[in-house]
């Protein structure tokens, strides 16, 4: 009876040791693709920028062509 219970506890050991070393790599993953993510937001946000000020000034530019006629 208690080596099967010693048995029973180094299985249940084993694979909370590999469930434990999953959850640590599965964390350490997310924090990279979390930073990814971060620099790519940061460079759509860079892009809508550019296109608003492009857009305004492509506005401002036919605006003041047919204020001038």
């Amino acid at each position: 009876m208690d080596s099967k219970l010693i048995e029973k506890l180094t299985q249940l050991k084993t694979v909370q040791d590999r469930t434990s070393n999953d959850v640590t790599e599965i964390m350490y993953l997310l924090r990279e693709q979390n930073g990814r993510v971060r620099e790519n937001e940061k460079a759509i946000s860079r892009l809508n920028i550019v296109a608003s000020l492009m857009i305004t000034s492509i506005t401002g530019f036919i605006a003041w062509l047919f204020g001038k006629q």
